[in-house]
């Protein structure tokens, strides 16, 4: 993480320097991805504010000004800006359909799914992302199926299909991991730990979040680990492991405390996933 932040910084000296706003936007654009990463939502939204102001200069509607704009609703869903994220994510969905790009149509339609689920609205969610793994099969991009696959299952873990979600959860954990899509494989491992947990599995679940918490740590994926924490401590107080979840709960309330503060904003917590830690 600390090595791909110093190449983002630069590559954005490099482009401020020629003035290539074109560049520091793109630039900008993968900085804010990263930020995300690391839970540092306050520094992504405004990496992903740069992005955006360099690709409004260049006055250009494009599929990268729509790719901008669509990031740009994704770190807004995040922080909890709903409103301004359905903005956001129409404006570009729009122009990526006016400009016949159904590879980006399908990425923004899996953002919008993402909105919904974090708003609470699970059959809204779910209907973007069956429309997104549709376009995405078409382009048989692995990794994006996977990824809207995800999605699914998460979506099916809040309409109480746990064991469905388990499943799918599994299978998008495997897929990530023989494509190197490390950040894919650990969202998609806290989401198995979930349903196991809420399943009963608790045994089960256990080693899952485990291994969860240790990778987010080494790779430097605090974005991963209010949950992972808090399903842990589900699963370990369900067994009467009571001094243990207690531990494993303060972590991840102050985890996601830590998010809220360098966010520098509440709306955070009106995230579906987060409700339950705070």
């Amino acid at each position: 993480m600390d090595k791909a932040l110093d190449n983002y910084l630069k590559a954005l000296e490099v482009s401020r320097t020629a003035g290539d706003k074109g560049l520091i936007a793109q630039t900008s654009d993968g900085m804010a991805r990263l930020f995300a990463l690391q839970g540092r939502l306050g520094a992504a939204l405004g990496a992903q504010q740069d992005a955006m102001k360099n690709m409004q200069d260049l006055q250009q509607q494009s599929s990268d000004f729509a790719q901008v704009q669509a990031n740009y609703g994704r770190i807004l869903a995040l922080i909890g800006h709903f409103d301004d994220s359905q903005k956001n994510l129409e404006a570009a969905l729009a122009l990526a359909r006016s400009l016949h790009n159904d590879v980006l149509v399908e990425k923004i339609l899996d953002q919008q799914g993402e909105l919904l689920l974090y708003k609470g609205d699970f059959p809204g969610a779910r209907t973007a992302f069956d429309q997104a793994l549709q376009s995405a099969s078409k382009q048989k991009d692995k990794g994006e199926i996977l990824r809207v696959k995800l999605n699914q299952a998460r979506t099916d873990l809040y309409q109480g299909r746990a064991a469905t979600a388990s499943k799918s959860a599994r299978e998008v954990a495997t897929g990530a991991d023989s494509l190197g899509l490390s950040s894919l494989s650990i969202q998609a491992s806290v989401t198995l730990g979930q349903a196991l947990a809420e399943s009963k599995s608790y045994a089960q679940a256990r080693p899952v979040l485990e291994a969860v918490v240790r990778r987010a740590q080494d790779d430097g994926m605090k974005s991963f680990i209010p949950e992972a924490h808090y399903w842990l401590a589900v699963a370990l107080r369900a067994t009467g492991k009571t001094a243990e979840a207690d531990a494993h709960l303060q972590i991840a309330k102050k985890a996601l405390q830590d998010i809220r503060s360098e966010s520098r904003s509440d709306d955070i917590l009106k995230r579906i996933d987060f409700k339950p830690i705070a």
